[in-house]
């Protein structure tokens, strides 16, 4: 039986450990964090062959999205609306296409921790 989204989320997050998890959920809203909580706690115990396969597939996903999306205005315009709503991001794309480019963006940018 496949995962779904949601437990895929939580195995990938138990597998990256506690300070790399605690840094992605840190970004997530309260709701978001609840219910990836709740999918974590109901994992209980999650066989290697699980968390292979997680891990894999998630890979793989970003293996063929950094190859479709890379560089294209339309998918930084879609994040950027799903991250901070239709208003601020269409006034934020117009200051990194206009010629401000992304470094004047990161002036803006709240810094954020890499894991």
């Amino acid at each position: 039986m496949k995962s779904d989204g949601l437990e895929k989320s939580a195995i990938l997050l138990v597998s990256l450990g506690e300070e790399k998890a605690a840094e992605i959920l840190k970004h997530l809203e309260p709701k978001e964090v609840q219910k990836l909580g709740q999918a974590m706690v109901a994992l209980k115990a999650i066989p290697r062959a699980k968390i292979e396969e997680v891990v894999r597939e998630y890979v793989q996903t970003i293996k063929e999205q950094a190859a479709v999306h890379i560089d294209t205005i339309s998918y930084v315009k879609n994040v950027l609306i799903r991250a901070l709503g239709e208003e601020n991001a269409t006034n934020l794309i117009s200051r990194i296409t206009e010629g401000s480019g992304i470094v004047a963006w990161l002036a803006y940018a709240a810094p954020v921790s890499r894991w």
